[in-house]
């Protein structure tokens, strides 16, 4: 197996990382495991052989294509193996690059919260807590404290989820050419058959249906939530991190700041503040 790239793809759980994964799966020249690590995390799943990994999830790399693999930092091992993964695979000769999935994290957290209560099968112990919002946000920083130290290593773009979902077509050709590919109309508008394909490979259950279009209208309204969040947790400090957080993403996609590096400054930055 030849590749010419391998990406990881990154994010907070519930940041948008499965539609926006799916949307580059999409492409013609892409192959596509979703959470390797954390589909398989009882196991202790470790692999970081990209042909292994391939084998491992039944998956075919397009001739003279690419690999994109998924993960949420839900734990540091989703992020340090697939990083491990990237640097395997340029000791050989292949590209790799990583992108890096922005969202509220304080969104992301009220959208877990739901998650749990109304999708996922395997309960977890995450509700609307002082103590949930710990827990979340420390899994976080640990696996931010990584991405930011390894991440200059590869070729990278940052995603503001928000600003994927005004602006898919455009958000997408930036990511594509992270593989020096031309962005495809199939990949935000697929038959059923490859639709129902790159669905069954796993990631976000309540994940949008392409097929029935992105926009910012497909995202759930939680300007209520959060500000009842901001009230109700401003005595922890967490919770008050993450709102600064919320409001810097806010602003970065209201003053279009498109560039990477400078995404990647204010975003570190603020996260390293905390």
């Amino acid at each position: 197996m030849i590749l010419e790239n391998i990406v990881a793809l990154l994010g907070l759980p519930r940041s948008g990382t499965t539609i926006i994964a799916r949307c580059v799966g999409l492409h013609s020249r892409v192959a596509l495991i979703i959470e390797p690590y954390h589909r398989r995390r009882h196991q202790n799943y470790l692999e970081t052989d990209y042909q292994k990994l391939c084998a491992d999830d039944g998956v075919e790399v397009p001739a003279a294509g690419s690999l994109l693999i998924k993960e949420t930092y839900s734990r540091k091992e989703n992020v340090e193996r697939p990083m491990l993964c990237l640097e395997q695979a340029a000791a050989q000769g292949v590209h790799a690059g990583l992108v890096v999935v922005l969202r509220s994290p304080v969104e992301a957290f009220l959208s877990q919260v739901e998650a749990v209560e109304t999708f996922w099968k395997e309960k977890v112990d995450c509700n609307n807590s002082a103590e949930s919002i710990d827990a979340f946000w420390r899994a976080a920083k640990r696996s931010l404290n990584i991405i930011r130290t390894r991440m200059f290593s590869f070729s990278r773009r940052l995603v503001l989820y928000d600003r994927f979902l005004c602006e898919p077509e455009q958000e997408l050709a930036r990511v594509m050419g992270l593989f020096s590919y031309t962005f495809e109309a199939a990949q935000l508008a697929p038959d059923p058959i490859r639709w129902r394909k790159i669905a069954s490979l796993g990631g976000d259950p309540k994940s949008a249906d392409l097929r029935r279009g992105i926009s910012a209208e497909s995202k759930t309204d939680r300007r209520a939530q959060v500000s009842e969040f901001a009230l109700k947790y401003q005595a922890n400090a967490n919770a008050r991190l993450m709102m600064r957080i919320h409001r810097l993403l806010e602003e970065l996609v209201k003053g279009e700041v498109y560039d990477d590096e400078e995404v990647a400054n204010q975003f570190f930055l603020a996260v390293e503040q905390g």
